[in-house]
């Protein structure tokens, strides 16, 4: 009898032995589940942050183009206006000796008129 109440005491560790190892399974299994989705979120997390920043670069990129593109559009603006300040300097140019020569033949008629 003692033998069969060593042997129900040893059953009965073993079951709560069981019981905790079946528990501390479903724990492990359960903590590698929320590891699992905690690295599937990293992952989601670091391939959104790498389309983010390709999306960034790209719209530097093009922004960068426009901004070449406008000083190109600024450097040719300014020659134009370079080539329009030639030109007025150069019709100024031929006013001014235009009214020279109008001055010259008012200033010749009258000598000749005294």
């Amino acid at each position: 009898q003692l033998l069969g109440l060593e042997l129900e005491s040893k059953a009965a560790v073993v079951a709560e032995m069981t019981k905790d190892m079946e528990f501390l399974q479903d724990r492990t299994e359960s903590l590698a589940l929320e590891l699992q989705e905690e690295r599937r979120s990293k992952q989601e997390e670091v391939k959104r942050k790498a389309a983010d920043e390709a999306e960034a670069n790209r719209r530097v990129a093009v922004l960068e183009g426009r901004v070449e593109l406008l000083g190109l559009e600024l450097m040719g603006s300014q020659a134009e206006i370079e080539a329009l300040r030639s030109q007025i300097d150069a019709k100024i140019s031929e006013l001014d000796a235009e009214k020279s020569k109008i001055k010259d033949l008012k200033t010749a008629r009258r000598e000749i008129s005294a």
